[in-house]
């Protein structure tokens, strides 16, 4: 009994004792791994050459409009020492400025009212807004200009076709000359879609942009017709 009794006693005090060194066994340090941070100064010049060529997207402006005649000019310029020698005859000048005559007709011009509904106010109702509206004006009901920014009639004066699709969105002006062919006297017409929403517009004047002469644009056609010379039929 009293061996048993020692027995336990014993394993009792080498379990302490376990205890007391395993509580205070001495730790080892960790290495961490050491992790190279850029500096601040090339973090910035990084940051700025980003930014410069985010600036620089050549997909920034695929919305805008394009001036047909600015580009044909430059690529009469462009083309002047690089095609053909040939030399088209009168007839063949001719046929060819009748056959592609708004590629080279001078802009239009237009002087008008408009009245903008906004598809963010509106949303789906905004041409059923305008189409109210419209109704109204023809009816010489009164419509308070102060009630509402899409009450409120804006003028555009003597406004070129290129200048009109930059303000109100692409193929705005096309629309314009359409309607220009039915109108009345300042009668308001529309709804027109446009940039933002849709329009009720009232055109004063309409200027058709006129056709040049054959001699006046005589080298611009002659360098357009040897650059198409030289392209595939397909593309001409």
């Amino acid at each position: 009994m009293n061996r048993r009794l020692a027995l336990i006693a014993l394993a009792l005090l080498v379990a302490t004792l376990a205890a007391l060194w395993w509580l205070n066994r001495p730790t080892l340090p960790v290495s961490q791994p050491q992790v190279a941070l850029p500096s601040s100064s090339a973090l910035e010049k990084r940051i700025a050459a980003q930014l410069g060529a985010a600036s620089s997207d050549p997909t920034a402006a695929l919305d805008d409009p394009v001036d047909s005649g600015a580009i044909a000019a430059r690529l009469a310029t462009l083309t002047r020492t690089v095609t053909t020698a040939a030399l088209p005859t009168d007839r063949e000048l001719a046929d060819y400025l009748a056959n592609r005559a708004e590629r080279y007709r001078q802009s239009d011009y237009f002087t008008f009212e408009y009245r903008f509904f906004s598809a963010l106010d509106h949303g789906a109702a905004t041409r059923a807004v305008a189409e109210r509206q419209l109704a109204e004006l023809r009816d010489d009901t009164a419509i308070d200009d102060t009630a509402t920014d899409d009450n409120r009639a804006i003028g555009v004066e003597q406004s070129s076709a290129l200048a009109i699709d930059q303000q109100f969105g692409r193929g705005f002006a096309a629309e314009l000359a359409v309607l220009a062919a039915s109108r009345e006297p300042c009668g308001w017409q529309g709804p027109v879609s446009g940039r933002g929403g849709v329009y009720l517009v009232c055109i004063k004047e309409y200027r058709a942009g006129a056709m040049p002469s054959l001699e006046s644009i005589r080298d611009q056609l002659i360098n357009d017709w040897r650059f198409e010379q030289l392209s595939p039929p397909a593309a001409r």
